[in-house]
């Protein structure tokens, strides 16, 4: 839509504060326009245009007057700045993983957009937990719920009969405890290999498998 296409409406100067003209464009759809200080105006696909709401100015001698205002503009007024809000949260703990697929990168970006929707829906939520303040410590709750449930695929044995099984490495760990600490977390350390799925005998830096 261009300014070709939108209504003509009522001048500025014939428009006091308060006052409001709207009409349908040719695409059907209702053009407001509505003065406060200035004029005003929008694109709206309310059902009535004409619903209005009361809301308050602060004049320069400081008194507080009510203004009636198209519920159309009220409600973006209310509603704007979310998807900076929304931008904000999303670069915070983003996904920073590089890669030369455009499909991968996608992929990340809808992640985490899943991840700060779901924050979103959980503070909107009457009983929340008070721990989880912030996008990190909702994030880590996510990643150890996560966890946990894969504990219940990896109990289970693999079937090595198949013929389109692949010749696997043998793991220098025994089984029961390799897939029984399978649900560890990573840690901070100068070795690059873990205790728990390394397939060497021995390890530069041994760590207590009891304790992952």
């Amino acid at each position: 839509m261009s300014r070709k296409s939108l209504p003509k409406h009522t001048d500025d100067k014939n428009l006091t504060r308060g006052e409001f003209d709207w009409a349908v464009s040719d695409e059907n759809v209702m053009c407001i326009k509505w003065k406060d200080k200035r004029c005003v105006s929008v694109l709206s696909c309310l059902p009535d245009c004409t619903d209005t709401v009361i809301i308050k100015r602060k004049e320069r001698n400081g008194d507080i007057i009510d203004v009636r205002c198209p519920k159309a503009v009220s409600d973006y007024n209310k509603n704007m700045g979310f998807v900076d809000h929304f931008d904000h949260l999303k670069s915070l703990y983003e996904i920073d993983r590089k890669s030369r697929k455009w499909w991968h990168r996608l992929f990340f970006h809808f992640l985490d957009m899943t991840v700060i929707n779901a924050y979103i829906l959980y503070n909107m939520l009457p009983n929340i937990n008070a721990d989880i303040k912030n996008v990190k410590t909702f994030r880590m709750e996510v990643i150890r719920s996560l966890v946990v449930m894969g504990k219940e695929g990896t109990s289970k044995k693999r079937n090595l009969s198949s013929p389109a099984q692949m010749k696997a490495h043998k793991f220098s760990v025994p089984g029961d405890v390799r897939l029984a600490n399978a649900q560890h977390l990573p840690v901070r350390s100068t070795s690059k290999r873990c205790i728990v799925c390394s397939t060497r005998e021995t390890q530069k830096n041994p760590m207590d498998v009891s304790n992952m």
